[in-house]
């Protein structure tokens, strides 16, 4: 009989209180776990709301509204496609494994972190952890500077100063101040951002065949010698080349975390989350491909190579406030999304005790309730509850507020949009390199565990994307990737040398790799290939108590030699035991309480004879080992024997 799905879990997450253990339970109830009310007060989103709407907006954000004109005026539209293809060839492999990840087994809060940490271990799984907030952390700051330059520009002053900090940290205290409610009315936020963001891109797509010549500066229509002006190379500077700008595009396609994020407030985060990320991937393309096509096609290079590039869309909107709000719309939803996403890693880290100095941070655990039947206090249990979901919406704040302080050191430090962007593709492109190696490793040592309900994923594509993730890094910046992977190392280091790691059950990858590796040489042996030389002895000991004969178990030990020793014994009066117990559960009719059969009464005594002479045997064997060690040594036991293997 197969097992439910839920008690498998490569994960290494404990099946939740209240799981149906009938094999009549279905496959729905042992993957989502209990269906009670407060699990389904607090996770309360679905696929749309909760992957799809919060994905699209993280990738719809600087990048297309302030940054695509300038990257198809500089790389043309040839490189420009190859950039996109390679781009979403790295996103695509990612989301397969992220999707086949997350269907394998029960997912918490933690999102990517929980996943690599349940799969390859505490001490990768840590460091990774680390990394993808700093990734999120760096794309925060990257959604804020867009939103200052957008909003300097609307305004029309000048840029420089103190004044993109400035309006950056008004902006983050917004964002930070919805993040303190929680995830409920971000999703809420979300969607009417969705809304007004996908008005905007409709209004944009129509200006393009509304807007007329010459109406606005480097507009032309759709014509074919402008788009063949667009086709080659334009790099402006020595800086500008094909790796800088492929380090400004990545992070348009980026967000695809951005659901994964949310996995701990999913209703059903192992059908949402493949489903929802996909869609959005899709879409995000498309979007992409296009407006790219009526960029080259419309508007004159001159135009677009400069810094007016950067607001090409305004210029070609026949209402531009409405280009301003929608990227006001995205920069901030993109903002709170990436935000949340850190705050929810970091507390992951937390609870499971990664570094010493983030326990401040940790949920509070909860306290099992002892059954009391009819006599039990629901009032009690009640206000219990309550001050247990207080307590862990102080520790959720505790989060988001120290995240909220380290994107306001790193704008303080006046760094460029542009600059802040080639972080935030190193840190993603690690992170997505070891999610695919995860889901790569997984499925290669054919562990039973290993079972996603995705079947649309395979460990060629996995490798692929581990491989293009890590070439795509030291191509666009050799050195910060080197010094990432250094970062990474370091973090292994300390977390694998620092003890234990919290409670949970991690499992370590390692070893079901060695069993798989042994396992596959000890079925490559062929006995009829060795030679005689090479012959080493196979021992095969059975003993009916091994507890007291000691002196066959250190002869035999002797004899093998660097060979095998198997050790069997036949336990008769236990096996009769649990035979007549598996029969007596096949009868169709119980015996009824308090009524012993005779059978039964002469196997518990048989049960307990053989107890007793165990005990028997093992003073006797403790015995004998007594009288070896106090005996004078006999003549067979002085000569030297060599050392057993």
């Amino acid at each position: 009989m197969v097992a439910p799905r839920a008690e498998y879990t490569a994960l290494g997450q404990e099946p939740a209180e209240g799981l149906v253990e009938s094999p009549s339970s279905t496959n729905s109830e042992a993957r989502s776990g209990p269906r009670n009310s407060s699990q389904e007060d607090h996770r309360r989103l679905g696929t749309f709301d909760g992957v799809f709407v919060p994905c699209v907006l993280s990738i719809f954000g600087v990048i297309l509204f302030q940054r695509l004109g300038w990257i198809v005026g500089q790389a043309g539209i040839g490189q420009f496609s190859i950039m996109l293809v390679v781009g979403y060839l790295v996103v695509v492999s990612t989301v397969l494994s992220l999707s086949a990840l997350s269907t394998n087994g029960l997912l918490k809060g933690g999102g990517a972190y929980f996943l690599v940490s349940r799969a390859l271990g505490p001490e990768l799984g840590g460091a990774i952890g680390v990394i993808f907030y700093a990734a999120n952390v760096s794309g925060c700051v990257v959604y804020l500077l867009g939103f200052a330059e957008e909003f300097v520009d609307v305004m029309g002053w000048e840029h420089g100063g103190w004044t993109h900090c400035i309006i950056a940290l008004i902006a983050l205290t917004g964002v930070t101040t919805i993040c303190f409610v929680g995830p409920s009315l971000y999703a809420k936020t979300a969607i009417a951002v969705f809304v007004g963001m996908s008005v905007c891109l409709i209004l944009t797509f129509i200006s393009f065949f509304a807007q007329k010549s010459g109406d606005s500066s480097g507009f032309t229509g759709l014509r074919s010698s402008t788009f063949s002006g667009n086709i080659g190379t334009h790099y402006t500077g020595e800086e500008n080349n094909f790796a800088t700008v492929f380090s400004i595009l990545f992070p348009a396609v980026t967000g695809i975390m951005a659901g994964a994020n949310m996995s701990g407030e999913l209703k059903e985060p192992a059908r949402s989350i493949p489903v929802g990320t996909l869609l959005a991937t899709l879409l995000s393309a498309i979007v992409y491909a296009i407006f790219a096509l009526l960029i080259a096609g419309t508007n004159l290079n001159s135009s677009l190579v400069t810094d007016e590039g950067y607001s090409v869309l305004r210029r070609v909107s026949v209402l531009p406030p409405s280009v301003s709000a929608g990227i006001f719309m995205a920069v901030l939803s993109s903002c709170m999304g990436s935000e949340i996403g850190a705050a929810e890693i970091l507390q992951a880290l937390a609870k499971d005790k990664i570094l010493p100095f983030m326990s401040c941070f940790a949920p509070p655990e909860r306290q099992p309730h002892v059954a009391g039947g009819e006599e039990a206090d629901s009032a009690v249990m009640t206000g219990s509850n309550s001050r247990e979901a207080i307590t862990s919406k102080s520790h959720a704040r505790r989060s988001v507020l120290a995240t909220f302080l380290i994107i306001a050191v790193a704008l303080l430090t006046g760094t460029d949009l542009n600059e802040m962007a080639t972080f935030q593709t190193l840190f993603f492109l690690l992170s997505y390199a070891i999610i695919n190696l995860a889901c790569f490793i997984l499925s290669i040592q054919g562990s039973p565990s290993f079972r996603p309900i995705w079947e649309h994923y395979s460990w060629h594509m996995a490798f692929f994307g581990f491989v293009a993730c890590l070439a795509v890094m030291f191509y666009t910046h050799p050195l910060r990737a080197a010094l990432s992977m250094l970062l990474c190392l370091l973090l292994i280091i300390y977390i694998t040398y620092r003890g234990p790691i919290g409670d949970g059950d991690w499992g370590d990858v390692t070893q079901s790799l060695i069993f798989h590796q042994v396992r596959k040489f000890l079925l490559r042996l062929d006995g009829s290939k060795l030679d005689q030389k090479f012959w080493r002895p196979h021992i095969l000991v059975v003993a009916k108590n091994p507890r007291c004969q000691y002196r066959l178990l250190h002869f035999a030990n002797n004899l093998k030699k660097g060979g095998l020793l198997v050790l069997g014994s036949v336990l008769t009066p236990q096996l009769k035991m649990i035979q007549a117990a598996a029969s007596l559960a096949q009868q169709p009719v119980a015996p009824t309480k308090g009524t012993i059969t005779q059978e039964t009464r002469s196997l518990e005594a048989e049960g307990k004879r053989d107890n007793d002479s165990d005990a028997d045997g093992k003073d006797d064997a403790d015995k004998a080992k007594q009288e070896s060690l106090s005996s004078p040594p006999t003549r067979i036991q002085n000569r030297k024997y060599p050392r057993s293997g």
